[in-house]
């Protein structure tokens, strides 16, 4: 579980490094961004629709213009996301194990299945 941790950690700070982000606003938006229009994509491609990709992408515009400050909106919804995967504790799983589970296990299993009605049903 640790490695898996500091890979997915080292990415992300090598996408905050090059993109002049930080790491806060790097994972916010891998995490709420990108990967959900991943899956919104692959969904409207299921019902060869773009509805929810599109829908998804307004919402987003639209919050981007209505935050003023970004790195600030980032912070606090980070903030909030650790205290999420800290709760795990009670299941036993300390906040290095919840975010393997929650944050790189369940999405790639959701991206597979979703790949798999998208592109082989």
């Amino acid at each position: 579980m640790n490695a898996i941790f500091q890979l997915v950690y080292s990415l992300l700070m090598w996408m905050a490094k090059v993109s002049g982000r930080t790491y806060q606003e790097v994972n916010i938006v891998v995490y709420y961004f990108v990967i959900p229009e991943i899956y919104f994509v692959l969904v409207d491609c299921m019902f060869k629709r773009f509805l929810f990709s599109i829908s998804y992408l307004v919402v987003w515009g639209l919050l981007l213009i209505f935050v003023p400050n970004f790195n600030r909106f980032a912070n606090r919804l980070f903030d909030k996301s650790v205290s999420f995967l800290s709760s795990f504790t009670r299941l036993g799983w300390n906040y290095t194990i919840a975010s393997v589970i929650i944050c790189v296990v369940l999405p790639v299993i959701l991206l597979i299945v979703l790949v798999y009605y998208a592109v082989v049903v």
